[in-house]
């Protein structure tokens, strides 16, 4: 079976990462296109393959699968220009997939009535714009047409990724608990991580002695389950101790006692220990 060439829709961060990881794969890489000649030239060198276009060509047209990896914001008006341009020749046996987390396959609406198959097909991993060395075992969320899955299954099997798919009208949700994971994890890290700096004065070290312990504790969350992983004064229900964390945060802008309290009441909630609630009540009135 000949390879299926791909056209990439946006040169940004995640665009050229895919592109380039794919490229490595074999996956024959056609138009790229960006709003500049510029930044398209740059998105192929990136890639290492590839045609720099900055408008929507015939050959982007041809392409037998058009990824758009565009801001979440002007993937609609990408699908209606795409649709447009197809005019009366439509797109039957091409399949388009988009890359937003939380956007669904509705903004390829145009392009499923131009006779595709559309779907969504986000990587659950950062890029931080650097070349990686693999997306492998990284989980990819797909929503989306039938028609498409198969193609969805060949791209992330290329990659050495593994596909799950989501229920309808959920998107939101699941990126939602990605943020939670990731973007949100990092600031608890952050606040951790400053905090422990002040007791050794010195902030690199601080970083290095607590990534161990949130890489163990995740490694035991996801072999365990969150019951048997969780420890520390909460679970022992040593409330002095977290009164004199309470007093010691004091020292901190107050978003840090807002972000203590919000995680241990988010523990008590989530892991059962109800009969806590009064005690930290106490502890948040200052008694």
């Amino acid at each position: 079976m000949p390879r299926r060439r791909m056209a990439i829709i946006g040169g940004g961060r995640l665009g050229r990462t895919l592109g380039f990881l794919l490229c490595r794969t074999g996956q024959r890489i056609g138009p790229v296109v960006t709003r500049s000649r510029r930044t398209a030239l740059a998105a192929v060198r990136f890639i290492g393959a590839g045609g720099a276009e900055s408008r929507i060509s015939p050959a982007v047209l041809q392409s037998e699968i058009l990824l758009i990896a565009t801001p979440d914001e002007r993937i609609r008006g990408v699908a209606g220009r795409l649709a447009r341009a197809a005019g009366e020749h439509g797109l039957r046996g091409r399949v388009v997939l988009h890359t937003s987390g939380v956007r669904t396959s509705a903004d390829l609406a145009p392009l499923r009535k131009a006779g595709a198959a559309v779907g969504s097909l986000h990587p659950l991993q950062t890029f931080p714009g650097t070349k990686p060395a693999s997306a492998r075992g990284v989980w990819f969320a797909f929503e989306g047409d039938a028609a498409a899955v198969p193609v969805a299954q060949r791209i992330v099997g290329k990659l050495g990724g593994k596909l799950f798919r989501l229920f309808a009208g959920r998107k939101a949700n699941y990126h939602a608990a990605a943020t939670v994971a990731s973007p949100l994890l990092l600031a608890v890290a952050e606040m951790a991580g400053r905090m422990m700096a002040r007791s050794t004065g010195r902030p690199r070290d601080a970083a290095r002695a607590l990534s161990p312990l949130m890489r163990q504790t995740l490694d035991y969350w996801a072999s365990l389950g969150a019951g048997k992983a969780w420890t520390g004064p909460l679970v022992r229900g040593d409330v002095a101790t977290i009164r004199s964390h309470w007093r010691e945060l004091r020292r901190y802008p107050p978003a840090y006692r807002r972000a203590y309290r919000a995680l241990a009441e988010l523990s008590i909630h989530l892991l059962a220990r109800p009969d806590l609630r009064r005690a930290l009540r106490r502890v948040w009135a200052g008694r």
